[in-house]
C-alpha cells in the first residue's frame, strides 16, 4: 500500500522543545537547521512544479489539437487544472508548511517569551 509521505519535525526535538531543555543559543541553530531544510523542500517543489508544467502544458497542447479545440477541450482542460491546482496546494501544505506550522506551535507553546526572534 502506498504511503503519504507528511513532512513532520523529529519526534525527539519536538519532545525537547515542548520540555524547554534548549537555551537561546541552542533555538538559534535549530531555527537555522529547520529554515534550511525548508528551503531545500522549497527548491525541490518547485522543481517538481516546473516539471509537471511542462508536462501538463505540452499534454494540453497536443490534446488540443488532436481535439481542434472544442468545446470538450475546454471543459477538460479547466476541470484538468482546477485537479492539479487542488493536488499542487495539498502537497505544498503537507510537504513544506505542516513543518513550518508544527515548529512555529512548539515554540509558541514552550517558549511564549522567545517566539517572535525563534519562529519561522
Amino acid at each position: 500500500m502506498a504511503n503519504i509521505y507528511i513532512s513532520r519535525l523529529n519526534k525527539e526535538l519536538k519532545r525537547n522543545i515542548l520540555n524547554r531543555r534548549y537555551t537561546v543559543f541552542e533555538l538559534e541553530k535549530i531555527k537555522e537547521k529547520v529554515n534550511d531544510e525548508l528551503d531545500l523542500k522549497k527548491k525541490g517543489f518547485m522543481k517538481a512544479f516546473l516539471f509537471l508544467m511542462v508536462i501538463y502544458i505540452g499534454m494540453m497542447l497536443f490534446t488540443g489539437i488532436s481535439l481542434h479545440f472544442k468545446e470538450v477541450f475546454w471543459f477538460t482542460m479547466a476541470v484538468t487544472t482546477a485537479m492539479i491546482f487542488l493536488i499542487l496546494v495539498i502537497c505544498w501544505f503537507i510537504g513544506v508548511e505542516f513543518l513550518k506550522l508544527e515548529y512555529n506551535l512548539a515554540i509558541k507553546k514552550a517558549y511564549p517569551e522567545h517566539a517572535d526572534f525563534a519562529s519561522l
